[in-house]
């Protein structure tokens, strides 16, 4: 993420839809990310897994059931499969017709944001897909303005020891301490940590040690209040308008 942006944003901390704007159109999809943009959000956040023959496909689960026509796991199933299903109608009707999209799809369709891009598994279960999320950030032109992000230190170390300048977010719902020291270990840039863990201290023990905090999953008045007033510098939340329209006020 650019230093130079962050300082032209009229609010702060940063704001990040959760899967885009979940709130008013399907998770993970391209209406929802462009209403996430379109509500002001700063950026977006998606989650990538990669079908059988290689495509990162953008959608939470391990498996098509909960949000798509389709069943089974994403792993098992081809780009071409997966692009058959509709992954709008079991939000409404309104969204009937909407696809799962590809990581390219959206890096090129949704512009004038930044991007979180949570790798929900690294290269045990999804071979080769460090390599292929670096090739598409590359192609995308993209690469700034993403920050990779995983629970999976296996993943997040591979992909510091490919690229030295990429940022990366290390994800923690469990010690925020313990996480500083992975960190560390790992190189991250990042510390993303869930919400009721944070306090004062530990943010300001995080940017002491020259990391940027975010936080999820921000979702009432009170919260944003709070993310606020302990420092963090991001958050991420299902409803970006909300969140903006408070830290704007």
């Amino acid at each position: 993420m650019g230093i130079e942006m962050i300082f032209t944003m009229k609010y702060y901390p940063l704001v990040y839809g959760h899967r885009g704007f979940p709130l008013e159109a399907p998770e993970n999809t391209i209406p929802s990310f462009l209403l996430a943009r379109e509500a002001g959000a700063f950026g977006v956040e998606m989650d990538v897994h990669m079908t059988k023959d290689g495509e990162l496909v953008v959608i939470h689960d391990d498996k098509l059931d909960r949000t798509t026509t389709g069943t089974g796991y994403v792993s098992q199933r081809t780009w071409a499969e997966v692009r058959q299903l509709d992954a709008g109608q079991k939000f409404s009707e309104r969204w009937r017709g909407v696809k799962v999209p590809s990581l390219r799809e959206v890096l090129t369709q949704v512009k004038g944001v930044n991007y979180y891009v949570e790798v929900k598994h690294g290269s045990r279960f999804y071979p080769g897909i460090e390599e292929r999320l670096l090739e598409i950030l590359e192609e995308t032109g993209t690469k700034d303005l993403t920050q990779v992000i995983s629970f999976d230190l296996e993943s997040l170390s591979r992909l510091r020891q490919m690229d030295s300048s990429l940022t990366l977010g290390l994800l923690t719902c469990n010690d925020v301490k313990h996480a500083l020291v992975l960190a560390d270990e790992i190189g991250v840039n990042w510390i993303q940590a869930e919400f009721s863990l944070l306090d004062r201290e530990l943010v300001d023990m995080a940017h002491g040690r020259g990391y940027r905090v975010a936080t999820w999953t921000v979702n009432s008045e009170e919260e944003v209040m709070k993310a606020r007033e302990i420092g963090v510098d991001s958050i991420t939340t299902d409803n970006p308008r909300m969140a903006i329209r408070v830290l704007s006020s």
